[in-house]
């Protein structure tokens, strides 16, 4: 019976790129103000939207997010949904029990 032993050469970390020191920040808001000549125009929430990410592959596939919704004329849409994507992802929205829901007063408001 022959026993082989092999040492392993153990493996360095790679040197530090410059591009690992790197923050991409994107800031994309939305511009706009309701048109006074028109006559009861829907309210508009101002939304603005700050993604600050490391310079990694994900980054690189979010820059391809952001430039395939402006080419398909949706950016705001996109904008919109990054702005709550966020608070749900960390945990700051939760979603409500169906009986919350439907025990929650009604907001009268309207009349």
């Amino acid at each position: 019976m022959t026993i082989g032993i092999h040492l392993v050469k153990p493996v360095e970390a790679a040197a530090p790129h410059p591009d690992d020191f790197m923050v991409v920040t994107i800031d994309l808001e939305f511009r706009a103000k309701v048109n006074p000549d028109k006559p009861a125009p829907p309210p508009m929430d101002s939304i603005s939207v700050t993604v600050c990410l490391p310079a990694e592959e994900d980054t690189a596939d979010f820059l391809e997010d952001i430039a395939e919704a402006i080419r398909e004329r949706r950016l705001y849409g996109f904008m919109v949904q990054e702005a709550a994507e966020s608070p749900v992802g960390c945990g700051e929205w939760i979603g409500k029990a169906l009986d919350d829901v439907l025990s929650a007063p009604k907001d009268t408001a309207d009349g």
